[in-house]
């Protein structure tokens, strides 16, 4: 059996995951074989993101078990990656963010005694409930993972509040700005001027009616404005949902997933961002477009220091105030800039390089790369 490999493992099973490992897995491939493992947790919307980010996966997990039980998917994840790990003996297993796939990962390959890259660490939330069960997902990952890689000071911060050594954290920015820079000139059929977006299983109870209810009354108040609500494939949220439908408003529109080039292109003509998603908040925050949070507690810190992004919660009312407030604005945007395609993802591979074959002088927390 092999005792070191030139082989990474990238494991992903969310669209999320994969456009923000595009950039890192290409990165890599030029030092490293680039093992790309897809568990299958968001089969249809994670193959959508493999061809928008260019990329293939080399296994299929074909991740079992309904969504609903999260115990059942995270055993048989892990018990298929352990497998998979056991026989493969890759020098690192790198992992993204804070789903089940990227728990699942770290879990199998600390059992293995391989070392555990997290990519988006340290993200923070301050409560375990919310999102749920991400937020625990990532505190686990962060007692098992070697190397630390925090998109910003917020997230390096929370790290050594938990004590983490600054020696086993860097600073590297956001990958998925690689490819925001790539798709913000693409035009797209699915125009709106308010995009919605909710999805979050904490929500599921009472939130997305309470927004439903919010979105309605807007688009009463602003017969002018369309407003398109992506549906996302869970039967709860979906059923959650029927309000709108039920509203027969003919400027609601309902849509199934875009892939992410149509998504980007939509949210970069949009005049408002309505959203519970981490994800789409960052995108929204890369544009500069006012967007509201629809949650009541944050764990990404993109845009929250701007007057048109708010944290509001899913209360109907404060959601229709918020929301009626930030359309009638007229403000120009200003958006990031990534000064080098690829550049981000270049700078994760290195840092994952230099922890791996000790090459290099080792950046702490203290002297962060640009974000």
């Amino acid at each position: 059996m092999t005792q070191f490999s030139s082989r990474l493992a990238l494991v992903f099973g969310t669209r999320p995951e994969v456009l923000k490992l595009a950039s890192v897995a290409k990165a890599l491939a030029a030092d490293w074989q680039v093992w790309l493992l897809n568990t299958g947790q968001q089969s249809g919307l994670t193959d959508m993101a493999l061809k928008d980010a260019g990329i293939q996966a080399q296994s299929e997990l074909g991740c079992v078990g309904d969504d609903r039980d999260l115990p059942g998917r995270l055993a048989d994840l892990v018990t298929r990656l352990s497998d998979l790990f056991e026989r493969e003996r890759p020098a690192a297993v790198v992992v993204q963010g804070d789903t089940l796939s990227a728990c699942a990962g770290a879990l199998a390959a600390h059992y293995l005694q391989l070392p555990v890259v997290h990519v988006e660490a340290g993200l923070r939330s301050g409560r375990r409930d919310t999102p749920f069960p991400e937020e625990t997902n990532r505190r686990l990952i962060a007692v098992l993972a070697d190397l630390h890689l925090a998109p910003d000071r917020s997230a390096v911060d929370a790290l050594i509040a938990e004590g983490i050594a600054e020696s086993q954290i860097r600073r590297v920015g956001n990958p998925l700005h690689d490819l925001l820079g790539e798709l913000d000139r693409r035009k797209t059929v699915h125009s709106a001027d308010v995009l919605i977006t909710m999805h979050r299983r904490e929500s599921i109870a009472e939130g997305i009616a309470n927004a439903c209810r919010a979105v309605i009354r807007l688009a009463n108040v602003y017969p002018q404005y369309r407003f398109l609500m992506l549906i996302h494939a869970n039967p709860k949220v979906q059923a959650a949902l029927r309000p709108l439908t039920d509203a027969g408003l003919q400027n609601i529109l309902i849509s199934e997933p875009l892939n992410h080039g149509d998504f980007i292109a939509a949210l970069n003509g949009a005049r408002l961002v309505m959203t519970d998603s981490g994800g789409v908040q960052e995108e929204a925050a890369f544009f500069d477009i006012p967007t509201l949070v629809l949650r009541d507690a944050a764990d990404r810190v993109d845009g929250l220091d701007r007057p048109h992004f708010k944290l509001v919660g899913t209360e109907a009312d404060r959601v229709f105030e918020a929301a009626s407030a930030l359309l009638q604005q007229n403000r120009p945007r200003k958006r990031a800039q990534v000064q080098r395609p690829g550049e981000v993802g270049a700078r994760v591979a290195r840092e994952i390089s230099h922890f791996l074959t000790g090459a290099g002088d080792a950046k702490l927390a203290s002297k962060p790369g640009r974000s």
